[in-house]
């Protein structure tokens, strides 16, 4: 079912310089990483990749417009209740390093150098965000600043998640893919 203009118009926003539209509300709370990834693709969107995640965060961030600020504030917010999301990253340990898998796992790239250990309580946000020491992929690099963006590295067989509640906000590499919880969804893109 191909995504209409209406919908693109009343239901996403587009995120300049990345060539995607992404969604104003999450969706399919509840799914495991890979059955939402089959429910997406039914309806021809897919799962925001860590790095156009990472822009559509900043983009909402430095906006001027209400509705984004608010959309901003409901997936960082350090508040009740934990509001989780999926984003298309797995990963795959080979002989050669450890592999990012996205599109479903039907797009595979090396791992770039970036931060293998966990930071808790964490890595800078806006330093994140506005890509200081972040690689190409949107992952921090190893000598990115302090901060309380709890950051979970990846791990081969897991995927990626961005979560905030009132313990704090995270960012983590190393959830099985069959991990499923109510608090758990997706804010889907589409591309341009």
């Amino acid at each position: 079912m191909k995504v209409s203009k209406v919908e693109l118009k009343e239901r996403f926003v587009h995120i300049p310089k990345t060539g995607i539209y992404f969604a104003r509300q999450r969706t399919y709370d509840g799914l495991s990483s890979a059955n939402t990834h089959e429910e997406l693709a039914l309806e021809e969107k897919r799962m925001p990749t860590v790095e156009e995640f990472r822009m559509a965060l900043n983009y909402f961030r430095l906006s001027p417009n209400k509705g984004l600020k608010k959309l901003y504030s409901e997936i960082t917010e350090v508040r009740e209740p934990l509001r989780a999301c999926h984003l298309d990253a797995y990963f795959r340990k080979t002989e050669s390093g450890l592999w990012l898998l996205t599109r479903n796992k039907t797009k595979a790239e090396k791992l770039e150098n970036c931060l293998m250990g966990d930071k808790l309580p964490g890595i800078n946000f806006d330093d994140w965000l506005s890509r200081k020491n972040v690689t190409s992929q949107g992952f921090p690099k190893p000598n990115i600043s302090k901060g309380d963006l709890y950051y979970f590295h990846p791990e081969n067989g897991s995927v990626a998640w961005f979560a905030a509640g009132s313990a704090g906000a995270d960012f983590g590499c190393c959830k099985d893919s069959a991990n499923s919880g109510p608090d758990l969804g997706v804010f889907a893109v589409v591309d341009a």
